[in-house]
């Protein structure tokens, strides 16, 4: 097969034929669901559990406590 570029480009014109130029790339139903699903739950429940640990850590009965603990 020895076309110049613009005898390709006028084939696949022509024909409609792109598949040697296509390229499927692999897991992309996997990845979405693994970083778009997956990952969205991971950083809500982070978010939910920092949230309540800022709230327990700093009312304002705990506050008093851990600052007595450090002079023992």
């Amino acid at each position: 097969m020895n076309a110049t570029s613009s005898e390709y480009v006028e084939e696949i014109k022509e024909n409609g034929n792109n598949s040697d130029c296509f390229y499927d790339p692999p897991f992309v139903t996997e990845r979405f669901w693994l970083v778009g699903v997956a990952g969205t739950t991971v950083a809500i429940i982070s978010f939910i559990e920092n949230a309540f640990l800022f709230y327990v850590l700093m009312k304002s009965a705990y506050i008093p406590l851990m600052s007595l603990e450090s002079f023992r």
